[in-house]
């Protein structure tokens, strides 16, 4: 099994961009990502995980709109 662990601020800052662009043109809500730990990506064969702890800031009104969506 190998492992990485992306812990510097500026590589994931570069995930969190392309989290939000990723988020903002599949569903155009526009979130602010912050990771609090090191990112953890484990490869074991076939499968990947990825251990992700991050805060999301979204619009109030995004929010309920997004919760209208899955409902």
């Amino acid at each position: 099994m190998d492992e990485i662990n992306i812990r510097t601020g500026f590589f994931k800052a570069i995930i969190a961009k392309v989290i939000k662009r990723t988020i903002r043109q599949k569903t155009g809500y526009n979130p602010e990502l912050r990771f609090n730990d090191p990112i953890q990506v484990n490869f074991d064969g076939d499968k990947v995980k990825v251990h992700l702890n991050l805060d999301v800031e979204l619009g109030k009104d995004d929010l309920q709109k997004m919760l209208k969506d899955l409902v």
